[in-house]
């Protein structure tokens, strides 16, 4: 897909395009066209800021696990690199440590960071973890400041894990990532608002769930996300040649058309008409057209973009703000990846493979095989997904006969246990207990599921509401430090099976109470039940239907099958509801 020299008439919604009124499906933007091409408009200087997330707690920083993050953000420092004058890259890493700890970063088969490239990127500004939020945010307020009265556009570079509930982005910490500081929606709007200016700010982001930055009316800036506010974001996958997960497929969407966008400018048949320049219209159709038909050909795949104060025909360069770079040339001067697997392998003695069983690494390994292949068929997501990194990397290694050590082979083992029992399995307990008919969640595929909303707005819509409610409530207790990453499976299934229940909006709300109730009793029933085996889970989970049973009369006084059924699609017709934010 490339930039078409002729006017056309465009609509953003199509494409992932959100506007302003929260009432409505894709915000108003549904049918609206805007033109492909406008008048040239001559670009200020851009002021650029990128925040990289992640920490190096317990390795964080692996290119087996966060690592995609850092390579997403050092490819774009590597195209931006001598473009904006005023640029601000902050990080709680060290480059120079990255390099002697983890020897190289790539995206897609482009080194990106390596001891070769250590000499552009002194720039980088280092903050201690507990502090590198509030910097951003200061950089932000500061920036609005500066450009008040100007007109020069403000460039927000994000990446980090979103957090499903809120669409937060995790930036910092010196912990796991539930100890870690949260960029909130609300938190950047103030850093903007208190600057007592009316900036252009554009943010890119590659989080999961970042179209709900795209989507919040809460913010009125242009906004460029990886994905929906349904889904979690891909990284490329973790194949055999190169060991490790290299940056994200909507980056590189990205890259590919600022590259195709340069490109186009410079053709001679650009230079002969240069009345007219693309839109941001037109960018957004390309991107979005670069990612499904040349980058990642998946059929579900749903990104998500804003244009600040709804104006989508304005020339995509100081629209975004964006600057260009001799983006080709640039990305041609990175050496390629070497092929052959990359990583460390290191011997193991004995594994606790629970609070009460300790095993022969050899014997964890042997029992962990058939679980494996379980908690595989159980559909737990693409393997691509930043927060199944970490578990696929392991469960890699155990397939193909690797040593592990002992640490990895616990955390495999409790990653795996606590996504099968403490969420696939309790969440069709709540299935079981509200009496829907729906799959267990062990057999719901949420990736073909977010497919068909994708193709159907008005359910979607449906859905985002109903997430919200669910968000709320604690249905799901978050994982130990040795459990691994948070599992959203659970709260995506209960999503989307109460979607389907055709229960309308107060009976959800209802049920989302009753469940929330259930969810203490079974939170204090899993602690003990995390001191048995995997042989005993069968006989564990029996007890806790048995608890489940014994409560049911009290806990089901407000249970929405005592309600008369009302068609959801009748319920939710004319009411106001809003997105959240």
């Amino acid at each position: 897909m490339a930039f078409s020299p002729e006017n056309q008439l465009i609509q953003p919604a199509q494409y992932g395009g959100y506007g302003q009124d929260a009432k409505q499906i894709y915000g108003g933007l549904e049918g609206r066209e805007f033109n492909s091409r406008c008048p040239p408009e001559v670009t200020k200087d851009s002021v650029i800021i990128a925040v990289l997330g992640p920490n190096d707690w317990n390795s964080n920083a692996s290119p087996q696990q966060d690592g995609f993050f850092i390579s997403d953000f050092y490819m774009f420092h590597h195209l931006f690199r001598e473009t904006a004058k005023t640029q601000h890259w902050l990080s709680c890493m060290k480059p120079q440590q990255l390099v002697a700890k983890y020897s190289e970063y790539a995206h897609g088969n482009k080194i990106v960071l390596d001891k070769a490239l250590l000499g552009e990127v002194q720039d980088i500004l280092i903050y201690p973890p507990k502090e590198l939020l509030e910097r951003f945010y200061s950089c932000v307020m500061n920036a609005c400041k500066d450009t008040k009265g100007t007109g020069k556009p403000i460039l927000v570079l994000v990446f980090g894990h979103g957090i499903r509930s809120t669409k937060s982005v995790i930036v910092g910490g010196s912990g796991p990532h539930t100890s870690c500081d949260l960029m909130t929606i609300a938190k950047f709007r103030e850093a903007i608002l208190r600057s007592g200016a009316n900036p252009k700010v554009t943010l890119l982001t590659t989080s999961c769930y970042g179209g709900g930055w795209a989507q919040s009316t809460a913010l009125n800036i242009t906004a460029l996300a990886a994905v929906n506010e349904r889904q979690e974001a891909l990284s490329w996958p973790n194949s055999d040649s190169l060991g490790r997960y290299c940056g994200s497929r909507y980056a590189t969407s990205v890259a590919n058309s600022l590259i195709k966008a340069e490109l186009g400018e410079l053709s001679s048949e650009v230079r002969e008409t240069v009345r007219s320049m693309p839109t941001y219209a037109e960018l957004v159709k390309v991107i979005h057209d670069t990612l499904l038909k040349e980058v990642d050909l998946r059929p579900n795949n749903s990104i998500s973009f804003a244009a600040q104060d709804d104006v989508w025909d304005k020339e995509w360069k100081n629209r975004t703000g964006i600057p260009m770079s001799k983006y080709q040339q640039k990305w041609d001067m990175l050496k390629s990846v070497p092929k052959g697997p990359t990583g460390r392998d290191f011997a193991a003695a004995s594994v606790r493979f629970s609070n009460e069983l300790l095993l022969s690494s050899e014997e964890a390994s042997h029992r962990l095989l058939p679980l494996v292949a379980e908690y595989h068929q159980s559909l737990p997501g693409d393997a691509s997904s930043p927060k199944n990194h970490e578990v696929e990397s392991l469960c890699r290694r155990l397939v193909l006969g690797q040593s592990m050590s002992d640490g990895d082979l616990e955390l495999l083992a409790g990653t795996i246990r606590y996504r099968m029992e403490h969420v696939m399995g309790r969440a069709t307990m709540y299935k079981d207990h509200l009496e829907v008919s729906f799959v267990d969640c062990s057999a719901f595929d949420n990736d073909e599921y977010q497919g068909r909303l994708n193709n159907d707005p008005k359910k979607a819509f449906k859905w985002s509401q109903i997430d919200g409610v669910v968000s709320h409530e604690q249905l799901f207790d978050e994982p130990e430090v040795h459990e691994g990453l948070v599992f959203e499976k659970g709260n995506e299934y209960v999503v989307a099976m109460l979607t389907e229940s055709g229960w309308n909006r107060e009976r959800v709300e209802e049920a989302v109470k009753e469940l929330a109730r259930m969810s203490v009793l079974l939170s204090a029933a899993y602690r003990t039940q995390r001191k048995y085996e995997f042989g005993r889970a069968a006989s564990v989970r029996e007890k806790l239907k048995a608890i489940v049973q014994r409560t049911k009369g009290r806990l089901r006084s407000l249970s929405p099958s005592k309600h008369e059924r009302k068609s959801l699609d009748a319920a939710f017709e004319g009411l106001q509801l809003t997105r959240p934010h």
